[in-house]
C-alpha cells in the first residue's frame, strides 16, 4: 500500500528531510492556513506540521489519516485526545536540539560567569570606553591596573543593578547556593 504524506507548512521549517523509505507520495505546502487544512489532508495517511495545528473538527472530517508527524518538540498544536478515539498515532521530531540545548546551556554559563550582561550594559551605557584611570603625576591616561595573575575582565566589581538584565554574581556563589538548596 502506498502511503501519502502531506506536509502542510514546509516553509517553517529550514532543515534537510530525509523521504521516507517506504513507498509512498509526497505532496509540500509553502503554508497552510486553517480554512485549508482539511481539503489539502483530504485522502493523506500521515500529515506533517510544524505550526499547523489540527484540531478534533478537522481530524473527524480525514477518515484515511493514520499519523501526524509534528515537526518540533512539542505536540500542543495537535487535539492528542481526538487522535486518540480515531487511532491517530501523533508523534514528533526525535532526537530534536540533543546538541544545541546543552550547548545553549553552557553559553548562558560561561556568559553568567564572564558577567557579559553587565559588560553588555556597560557598553551600550559608553562605560567600557571610558574606563580610564587618570595617572595625575604624569598627566596621561592609562588603562586601569591589573594586577599579576588576574585579566582585566576577571576583576571583580559590583555589577551595575540600576540597568535591564539578570542580576550578576559569581559561578562560586552560585553553585554554593545551588548545594545549599540539594542538601
Amino acid at each position: 500500500m502506498t502511503e501519502h504524506l502531506v506536509f502542510l507548512d514546509r516553509s517553517t521549517l529550514q532543515a534537510t528531510l530525509r523521504r521516507p523509505s517506504f513507498d509512498h507520495a509526497y505532496t509540500e505546502h509553502a503554508t497552510t492556513s486553517i480554512d485549508q487544512t482539511v481539503v489539502r489532508l483530504r485522502g493523506a495517511t500521515i500529515a506533517l506540521t510544524n505550526k499547523v495545528p489540527l484540531r478534533a473538527e478537522a481530524l473527524a472530517q480525514l477518515p484515511a489519516l493514520k499519523l501526524i508527524a509534528v515537526a518540533a518538540t512539542g505536540y500542543d498544536i495537535v487535539d492528542v485526545a481526538a487522535c486518540r478515539e480515531r487511532g491517530i498515532a501523533v508523534c514528533n521530531i526525535r532526537n530534536y536540539a540533543v546538541h544545541t540545548v546543552p550547548e545553549h546551556v553552557f553559553a548562558l554559563l560561561l556568559s553568567l560567569r564572564r558577567n557579559l550582561f553587565a559588560y553588555r550594559v556597560d557598553v551600550e551605557r559608553g562605560r567600557w570606553q571610558q574606563e580610564q584611570v587618570r595617572d595625575k603625576g604624569a598627566g596621561r591616561e592609562e588603562p586601569e591596573e591589573v594586577h599579576p595573575g588576574e585579566q582585566a575582565d576577571q576583576r571583580r566589581r559590583e555589577p551595575d543593578r540600576s540597568g535591564p538584565g539578570a542580576l550578576a554574581t559569581y559561578l562560586g556563589t552560585l553553585l554554593a547556593q545551588g548545594q545549599r538548596r540539594a542538601a
